[in-house]
């Protein structure tokens, strides 16, 4: 069998050109959100994958200075048996990236929108964990009365 952090190399590699093509930039890597492993990959079988930018969201560079733009991507990961020819899925890969500028994606079909919200889901998951971290971080240095570097 294919040892899966090699699959999570390939599909990161996709996710990666997939978010730049989309952004026509450089994006930087965030996070990898959710990730399934379906089914083994026997070695001498076409693994084939098929990346999607499934979300967009407006936000501040670090600094404050200038707009980014957050992207998820998702990857599917099939396994087509050369034998038999039958496709099996093998996994689900979804990263984000960040990247400078503002883009924006909307889906057309109806599976489309079906990622978008999931996607979207995760992205408002992801902003308000952030704020309760950002805000328990003020807290502590408030506590301590602002002498102690965090």
């Amino acid at each position: 069998m294919i040892f899966g952090g090699y699959i999570l190399r390939l599909t990161f590699e996709l996710a990666h050109c997939c978010a730049a093509r989309f952004t026509h930039s450089r994006p930087r890597f965030l996070s990898l959100d959710s990730t399934t492993f379906d089914c083994p990959v026997p070695v001498g079988s076409i693994l084939e994958t098929d990346a999607m930018v499934v979300h967009t969201a407006p936000n501040l560079s670090e600094d404050g200075t200038h707009e980014t733009t957050r992207v998820q991507v998702r990857v599917n990961a099939n396994v087509r048996d050369l034998h038999s020819g039958r496709k099996t899925k093998t996994g689900t890969f979804a990263y984000t990236f960040e990247a400078e500028g503002t883009k924006r994606v909307l889906p057309t079909k109806y599976s489309e929108y079906v990622e978008w919200i999931v996607a979207q889901r995760y992205f408002s998951r992801f902003t308000l964990a952030n704020c309760r971290r950002i805000g328990r971080a003020a807290g502590a240095w408030r506590d301590t009365g602002g002498t102690e570097a965090h």
